[in-house]
């Protein structure tokens, strides 16, 4: 079955969902650079970015984690775009490059089915 078409969110659910049925014993989490932030004014939203900012929150962070060392990687970094136009920022080309310079392996996943098909290549390597 294609799920091409769906939004970049929905196929992150469905990753989401398939690794906890497929792999139940995988610490993965999720990334939330992309959400929208309350906040009634600009000043009040423009606050809460710079307390996110102090705290950590840097642009162009993978939308996935997955906690799961395999061949020469400490972890798999995955990237969610839609399958037809989703383009990568220029944070996001610089973050993943410097995380593969650090030994994490990167996949940027254009909709569900390739995404699912990244991971579970990935996660059928050997483990150190």
């Amino acid at each position: 079955m294609s799920y091409a078409g769906i939004s970049e969110h929905t196929a992150q659910v469905m990753i989401c969902n398939w690794l906890d049925m497929q792999y139940p014993d995988l610490v993965f989490f999720a990334v939330p650079n992309g959400a929208r932030l309350g906040g009634q004014t600009n000043a009040q939203r423009y606050g809460i970015i710079n307390k996110l900012k102090a705290e950590g929150l840097t642009p162009g962070a993978p939308d996935l984690v997955i906690l799961a060392p395999r061949g020469n990687y400490h972890a798999c970094l995955l990237e969610m775009k839609k399958e037809k136009g989703g383009r990568l920022s220029e944070n996001q080309k610089e973050f993943l490059a410097r995380a593969e310079a650090a030994g994490y392996y990167t996949i940027v996943g254009r909709g569900y089915d390739q995404a699912r098909e990244l991971l579970e290549d990935y996660l059928s390597w050997e483990k150190p």
